[in-house]
């Protein structure tokens, strides 16, 4: 029930219908990740987060930004996380290949994200319609060359009414800073709060 999907009704749309098209049983699998996940609650030595409407992006991009100058370690191999480094305090390490993720530069990262927009999450590039993923229509290709030019530029130099609105549908799905405040204010409140689980039962 992620908030962006109130926001863009296609947000990983075809997720579902891909696990509709599946033989296995979802209902039974998403049964044994709750079951994980209270176990995980309960018996692990760390603080368990889950907040409705939120989903992990948001919570590990709250934490980060609140963490001050404390370090801050992402697992995760999900390139959406190079966002966070502009954070001189965040790194991120990836438990498949068992290396650190950098970029030289974050914060351009996160720009040609909102240009190129994200597939997998059902997010058309810029230059194209809020339905184009979901029906399979074909995107409105982006060079490489157009994203060096832009990705310096304010999106309202280079973007006319209905590429600017598509712009910011991308920017507020993508960039971790558009999480709302109601949110960012219950991820706060339950990592101060909440106590870690006992591992004597472990």
């Amino acid at each position: 029930h992620s908030w962006r999907r109130e926001h863009f009704p296609q947000y990983k749309a075809s997720r579902k219908s891909n696990r509709e098209a599946d033989s296995r049983d979802w209902t039974q699998i998403f049964g044994c990740l709750d079951t994980i996940k209270s176990e995980l609650k309960e018996f692990f030595p760390y603080k368990y987060i889950q907040i409705d409407e939120a989903e992990a992006d948001d919570i590990i991009g709250v934490l980060a930004r609140k963490s001050g100058t404390e370090k801050v370690m992402i697992i995760s191999g999900d390139k959406d996380f190079i966002q966070l480094q502009v954070h001189k305090n965040v790194k991120q390490y990836s438990p498949i290949t068992k290396k650190l993720i950098t970029d030289k530069d974050p914060a351009n990262y996160l720009k040609e994200h909102i240009l190129r927009g994200d597939t997998s999450d059902g997010v058309p590039n810029f230059l194209s319609t809020d339905n184009c993923i979901v029906d399979k229509i074909r995107q409105t290709p982006i060079s490489k060359k157009k994203v060096e030019l832009w990705i310096d530029q304010d999106p309202k130099d280079f973007c006319n009414e209905e590429q600017l609105r598509n712009y910011h549908r991308n920017m507020k799905l993508i960039d971790l800073q558009y999480t709302p405040s109601n949110i960012v204010d219950q991820i706060g409140k339950q990592y101060d709060e909440i106590p870690k689980g006992n591992r004597s039962g472990l």
